[in-house]
């Protein structure tokens, strides 16, 4: 049996901001030098997900297929 690691997803509707800070915002006071949040983060989850090879983790997320939502 894998074992099972914790995933944190985040999604976004805005590249201009994220909490009132313009985009991109540093990552690094979180513990992530070198990385930059590049989205709003309007919605977050964590999730339990299967290694893929070394370095690497496997999540799947359905989208809709709406016109509405391209852009």
């Amino acid at each position: 049996m894998p074992t099972v690691r914790c995933l944190f997803v985040a999604l976004g509707w805005s590249r201009a901001n994220f909490n009132g800070a313009p985009i991109p915002v540093s990552l690094a006071p979180i513990g992530m030098p070198g990385c930059d949040l590049l989205h709003s983060a309007d919605l977050g989850a964590g999730f339990g997900t299967t290694p893929v090879g070394a370095g690497g983790l496997q999540y799947e997320l359905a989208l809709p297929n709406l016109t509405v939502a391209l852009g």
